[in-house]
């Protein structure tokens, strides 16, 4: 990337900059690799905030089935947070995890784990009403679809509302994600239970199939869906890194608001030490000096931005920050350098 004219002396935000279109020999917006290279298994250059707010195990598995990568909170309890990450490794890859609830269960119910937006379905069943158990196709009374979620009374019961006829992918037949649009369209419905040998093994809507052609999925070395966990630089670091890498996650991220501090230095010379052969990141941080002595200190992933997200009070509350755009600029030109990468948290005020 270059300046177009002198480079300005100040710091600049997002919306202080545009980018010049100039001539592309790109044919097509799918040509286009997005994937960043990073040392992470993701493909799409998009990761989730290690907040409790944002990212739980749900999200982490639904992010990684399109390429991106979910960063479980370090706030959590140790054992809750291997069994997340144990949890996202179960879930399948090609389709979405089913979400199940007895026929008892209300509208309401299912309106606390389902937004009632296209696309989506609440599988309603006799047995495994929380998800975990062996769900076979005589247990299935049939999916609601968050379309009649949406218009339904909130104390109506789902087994009321089930498509009884709705039909089923066997999962061993479905030759790719374009076969199985077409054959979601051609039964007149949004969502379909895939089953392999008369067993629930998820779900999968139109818009499911049809993104399945244009994302690969972040996999991990045996091709299930990858997974990050963040840990704080107090308390037994060491243990819980170990403890995150034994449960499988992908990707360790050492996090605290202030990253350009000795407890964070240390926190990193700890957890490289241990010699886990899994990508570091850690921050946050908005200098190249911060790069630096992360780096040195075994991070390879640099968390970049300091109170420019929108769930993020620190510049309100403490006057502490750097303008976005000029932070990632030069942590970015800093890491480059080390044969570092980072990654841009937070700043973009408009979604699209």
């Amino acid at each position: 990337m270059e300046f177009s004219g002198e480079r300005p002396m100040v710091d600049l935000t997002y919306s202080d900059v545009f980018l010049v279109p100039r001539h592309s020999a790109v044919t097509s917006r799918l040509q286009v690799d997005l994937a960043p290279h990073d040392g992470t298994p993701a493909t799409i250059p998009i990761v989730s905030s290690n907040m409790n707010s944002v990212t739980g195990a749900r999200l982490a598995a639904t992010l990684a089935r399109r390429g991106g990568l979910g960063v479980l909170p370090q706030d959590i309890p140790l054992q809750e947070l291997d069994a997340a990450i144990r949890w996202v490794k179960r879930q399948p890859v090609l389709w979405d995890t089913a979400l199940v609830l007895p026929p008892e269960a209300t509208v309401s119910a299912a309106l606390r784990v389902l937004p009632a937006t296209p696309g989506h379905g609440i599988v309603v069943a006799d047995a495994g009403a929380d998800g975990s158990g062996d769900i076979s196709a005589a247990d299935i009374r049939g999916i609601v679809p968050a379309s009649r979620l949406a218009t339904a009374l909130a104390d109506a019961r789902l087994g009321d509302l089930a498509r009884g006829d709705t039909p089923a992918l066997e999962a061993d037949d479905v030759e790719d994600p374009r076969a199985a649009f077409d054959t979601i369209v051609a039964a007149g419905v949004d969502v379909v239970c895939v089953m392999r040998h008369g067993h629930l093994v998820g779900t999968l809507s139109r818009r499911s199939a049809l993104r399945s052609t244009l994302y690969r999925p972040a996999a991990d070395s045996g091709g299930r869906l990858a997974v990050a966990a963040a840990v704080g630089i107090n308390g037994d670091v060491a243990a819980k890194a170990r403890a995150l890498a034994a449960a499988g996650v992908d990707v360790l991220v050492v996090d605290t608001a202030h990253g350009h501090q000795d407890g964070m230095l240390a926190a990193l010379r700890t957890v490289a030490d241990l010699g886990l052969d899994i990508p570091i990141a850690a921050g946050n941080v908005v200098t190249a000096e911060g790069v630096h002595d992360l780096v040195t200190a075994g991070a390879s992933i640099l968390k970049v931005g300091v109170g420019p997200g929108a769930m993020c009070t620190t510049r309100m509350m403490t006057a502490v920050g750097r303008p976005q755009f000029s932070a990632v600029l030069e942590t970015a030109e800093a890491a480059r350098l080390m044969g570092a990468h980072v990654w841009a948290d937070g700043g973009v005020r408009y979604p699209r």
